[in-house]
């Protein structure tokens, strides 16, 4: 049980990191996405589904 829990704790540093670094990799863009989904009008050639929710 206990090289399970310091597996299941590794995994999920791993996956902070990763959520960490896609953000900071989407900041520079993020407002630009935005104003492109609110004038309903997509111009740029970044994939909409790489935009998080930022509330």
């Amino acid at each position: 049980m206990v090289k399970l829990n310091a597996w299941l704790e590794a995994m999920m540093d791993l996956t902070t990191q990763g959520l960490e670094r896609f953000v900071e990799a989407q900041d520079p863009v993020y407002a630009s996405v935005c104003e492109e989904l609110a004038a309903e009008q997509k111009t740029s050639n970044r994939p909409t589904n790489t935009i998080l929710a930022r509330d």
